[in-house]
């Protein structure tokens, strides 16, 4: 009788710890989650950074700073000019072409060396306007997503660089989209009624 009944209580034992494993998997798996459908929206950053009012009066400065600098290197432009005739005049040796010649060795060297740091501080400068305006419409962007219930924001298309002197090519990313879901002019509407602020 005890062979009899020792397999029947094995057999109890594993189904009651079989019993306790799918109780206990069934209170630690998780269900299936339940999606809804994404409320999604397109815009077009090219769109957005080219009529952000910002970008137009930073490029504006930037471009009266260069022309400010392009006068004052043209003027040492013809200083070197006006060396360089003068001591075509001067007798060689002399105290006038010694004084000529470090002049223009000056010259050259303050032109050189401005050119080079005009064009690092205006690299500069436009990296850091882009940097601030890319974080600035991307934190527009976020705010408008949440304040709309907007569960995504798809990129309208994508630019690619021209070899040589060709312009950039966009490539469509969204090639159709309902007009009520693209939000490019919404955004361009707030950044720059918070800029004019």
């Amino acid at each position: 009788m005890k062979s009899a009944l020792a397999p029947l209580g094995l057999a109890a034992i594993a189904a009651a710890f079989a019993a306790a494993g799918g109780i206990g998997l069934a209170q630690t798996a998780p269900g299936p989650r339940d999606f809804k459908p994404a409320r999604v929206a397109v815009v077009d950053i090219s769109e957005v950074f080219e009529n952000y009012q910002k970008k137009k009066d930073i490029e504006g400065q930037l471009e009266a700073q260069i022309k400010t600098e392009e006068k004052q290197f043209e003027e040492g432009q013809e200083q070197l000019k006006t060396v360089n005739a003068e001591l075509k005049n001067v007798q060689e040796g002399g105290a006038k072409h010694k004084e000529l010649v470090l002049k223009k060795t000056e010259l050259e060297f303050q032109l050189k060396n401005r050119q080079k740091e005009i064009l690092k501080e205006f690299q500069e400068k436009q990296f850091n306007a882009l940097k601030e305006i890319r974080s600035e419409i991307t934190a527009d962007i976020e705010k408008y997503a949440q304040a709309m219930e907007i569960d995504l924001v798809l990129e309208r298309k994508v630019s690619a660089e021209g070899k040589g002197n060709l312009q950039p090519v966009h490539w469509p990313i969204v090639h159709y989209v309902k007009p009520e879901l693209e939000i490019t002019g919404d955004i361009i509407k707030r950044l720059n009624a918070q800029y004019r602020k």
